[in-house]
């Protein structure tokens, strides 16, 4: 007898607990700003309680000032009891999509719940600007590798480093860093006519930039090597790769953990490998060769063409949140053209066209959410064997 009645004992106390006692009102925490990106704002309404599922928050935003508001998709719950191997927070998250560039905008949520709260939260964030010349400009041009070379090693703010068309072999570095608003821009005088040739290296990057960011690679040609641009330094900001051809790369621009806020933009990137040779070929060899890899919170990859890697465009780092991939145009990858693989949420997939790959878009696993995926056209095709 002793031995029926103490599971029915313990589990009257279990239920009794205050720990584990449920509670089904929603009680909103505090309201999170994601990195704010040029055309989209994520927001985090932390919470407690609400554990039967039943509220929901609504979305207004309006150009801070203005009188007319917009309705934006209503925030989506995050369930952290199914999120392994990783710790989300509680939460509704969600986007706003295509804002102004450097505008200021007013947000408001409403937080309803049926079992007794109706409560109206307001925020205020602005987007990011498209990334500038510095205002006083100082120019240094250079014809050559090694005043190429010399020019990185001692610029600063503000320079403007224009190289002279021709062919540069080897491979540079610069360690110097701009700042907000007066960046250091290297500059080719035109996309095909300044070369940086890696000369067919097995294991280098042709341009590494180190440093704390604000530095802007624009209109060359890179070719001939492992990768063609890499940010090796862990949390650099602001960093730009504009108006670059990459040709004949195993791996085109990557970075480190971390990183905040780049802009990838107006690329063309050629890999080494042609369609339709795909990842069930070969059991994934080239897994891991990728156009551009983004690591961090708050990156844009915009308006490029790519074909020839594994992965067209992926995220690399478990967590990342608020990177916008918009309007890029995909030829032909080996597998995936979008990979979103660890992010936690609020990164976006817009308008891109995914031409010829095995597995257009990848999100698995998306730690908690939301990973938006709208409006990209898919268009697939192989030819049998």
């Amino acid at each position: 007898m002793m031995y029926r009645l103490l599971p029915a004992i313990f589990i009257l106390a279990w239920a009794c607990s205050p720990a584990v006692r449920a509670d089904d009102l929603l009680h909103p925490e505090a309201l999170v700003l994601d990195r704010p990106t040029l055309t989209a704002l994520g927001v985090q309404l932390r919470i407690t309680g609400a554990d039967n599922f039943n509220a929901s928050v609504t979305v207004r935003f309006r150009v801070s000032g203005a009188g007319d508001w917009k309705t934006g998709l209503p925030l989506f719950r995050v369930h952290p009891e199914t999120v392994a191997g990783w710790t989300a927070s509680p939460q509704f998250a969600g986007s706003l999509f295509d804002l102004k560039p450097a505008t200021s905008y007013d947000i408001e949520l409403h937080a309803t719940d049926p079992d007794g709260l109706d409560q109206v939260l307001t925020s205020t964030a602005a987007t990011r600007d498209v990334p500038k010349d510095p205002p006083a400009p100082a120019e240094r041009n250079v014809m050559d590798a090694s005043t190429l070379q010399s020019a990185l090693n001692a610029a600063r703010p503000g320079d403007v480093i224009t190289l002279a068309d021709g062919v540069y072999n080897g491979q540079f570095t610069i360690s110097r860093a701009g700042a907000p608003g007066n960046p250091i821009v290297i500059r080719g005088a035109s996309q095909a006519g300044v070369i940086l040739d890696g000369g067919d290296c097995a294991a280098c990057n042709v341009f590494e930039v180190y440093g704390a960011g604000y530095v802007y690679l624009e209109r060359m040609t890179i070719r001939n090597a492992n990768r063609a641009i890499r940010f090796q330094t862990p949390g650099a900001m602001g960093n730009v790769v504009r108006r670059i051809h990459v040709q004949n790369t195993t791996l085109g621009i990557g970075g480190r953990d971390g990183q905040l806020d780049f802009y990838i933009a107006d690329n063309i990137l050629q890999g080494r490998l042609a369609w339709p040779h795909v990842y069930t070929d070969d059991g994934g060899r080239h897994a891991d060769d990728t156009g551009i890899e983004v690591l961090g919170f708050g990156h844009v990859v915009t308006h490029n063409r790519i074909s020839g890697y594994g992965d067209a465009m992926r995220t690399a780092q478990d967590g990342a949140r608020a990177n916008d991939f918009l309007g890029n145009d995909i030829l032909f990858s080996y597998d995936n053209g979008i990979e979103l693989d660890g992010i936690e949420g609020n990164t976006r997939c817009l308008r891109n066209r995914f031409m010829n790959t095995l597995i257009p878009l990848s999100v698995q696993p998306v730690h908690g959410g939301p990973a938006y995926l709208l409006r990209n056209v898919v268009s697939t095709w192989r030819t049998s064997r």
